[in-house]
């Protein structure tokens, strides 16, 4: 069962009693959550959904929860998440326990919905897991694929007010790098850019290539290392224009900051292992960074010493701890910091 079908079980009120939600894509498995909770009356939901974290989950637990009548709903839904009986490696059930809700996953109510929700991963071999998707609907939520990929990035993009043709959502699809095989971006990631795009361009708009070229993540990253080098050249004033450029563009501070102190860690990691004696592709593999990025933190790290180096990440913590406790705004937070390194010698 894809997304699109246990969507259309929700809206056409068709519901299984039984769900096995499973991936790693937690975006997905989010909504499927908030589309099962919004399926019953709002203002009775105390009394018609129960959600169960599994590692405190027993039988008695689960069938409690299932068999309660819906109050003023047609419906009730119980959601455990998580449950160890569905994983590999031992769990607290006894073979009793595992047997009778393995019988018990037969005969489910009509009154009621049981989910079993996981984003950690589940054994397929396991007997219990065989009995749940045997018995009711499994939801792989692993990454989108095809048509039904290009369907929910058009439904963003037009709930955002822009337009956006198929062959510029596969472009945009390519530069996202969601769909290669090792690739760790998600949908919420590709929402992300999304919505970096939506606040660039107003509603009404075509979403254009020349746009997703500009705010794509290399040119995100292209303008981080544009940042640093003002920073090691001191060019306070330039290192400003640049950020004011991102902040424009739709890039929160906070990302800013962030990446900022990111290029300076795999700085400080990538020099301290080239003077152990690795190649550019065994620290590219050390600090998970691509070689681009290594070769880049390698010439910029030439501008600082170690002991500068690991300054610079303190004063970003502190910055970062200045703006989430709101002691000050994102924008002159970053500012003030490109202040205090480019007037170090």
């Amino acid at each position: 069962m894809q997304l699109k079908d246990i969507k259309r079980d929700i809206v056409e009120n068709k519901m299984d009693r039984v769900y096995l939600v499973h991936g790693r894509e937690s975006y997905m498995i989010d909504e499927i959550v908030k589309m099962l909770k919004e399926s019953l009356n709002p203002g009775m939901l105390d009394f018609n959904l129960k959600v169960i974290e599994g590692e405190s989950a027993g039988f008695s637990d689960i069938v409690e929860s299932v068999e309660t009548l819906p109050f003023m709903d047609e419906k009730r839904i119980t959601i455990v998440r998580e449950l160890p009986l569905l994983k590999s490696g031992k769990n607290s059930w006894s073979e009793d326990d595992e047997a009778r809700l393995l019988k018990y996953i037969e005969n489910i109510p009509t009154t009621s919905v049981l989910a079993f929700v996981s984003q950690e991963g589940i054994d397929k071999r396991k007997k219990p897991v065989k009995h749940i998707i045997k018995f009711g609907s499994e939801v792989c939520c692993d990454k989108l694929r095809g048509s039904e990929l290009i369907g929910w990035v058009k439904g963003r993009f037009e709930s955002s007010g822009l337009s956006i043709s198929n062959s510029d959502i596969i472009y945009f699809l390519k530069i996202c790098d969601y769909e290669s095989k090792n690739s760790p971006k998600t949908l919420r990631d590709v929402e992300n850019d999304i919505m970096k795009i939506s606040s660039y361009l107003s509603g009404g708009k075509e979403v254009t290539r020349a746009a997703m070229d500009k705010l794509s993540a290399a040119s995100l990253e292209n303008d981080i290392f544009r940042l640093v080098d003002c920073i090691g050249t001191r060019k306070g004033a330039q290192a400003v224009k640049i950020l004011d450029d991102m902040l424009l563009q739709g890039t929160s501070g906070i990302m800013v900051l962030s990446m900022i102190g990111k290029q300076f860690r795999i700085m400080f990691q990538a020099k301290e292992l080239k003077d152990l004696g690795y190649s550019q592709s065994a620290i590219a593999q050390k600090v998970d960074a691509h070689q681009f990025v290594v070769k880049k933190a390698l010439a910029e790290g030439l501008k600082f010493t170690p002991g500068q180096i690991k300054d610079i990440l303190n004063e970003c913590s502190n910055i970062d701890q200045l703006i989430k406790t709101g002691l000050i705004q994102e924008k002159i937070g970053i500012e003030v910091l490109i202040s205090q390194l480019c007037s170090k010698k």
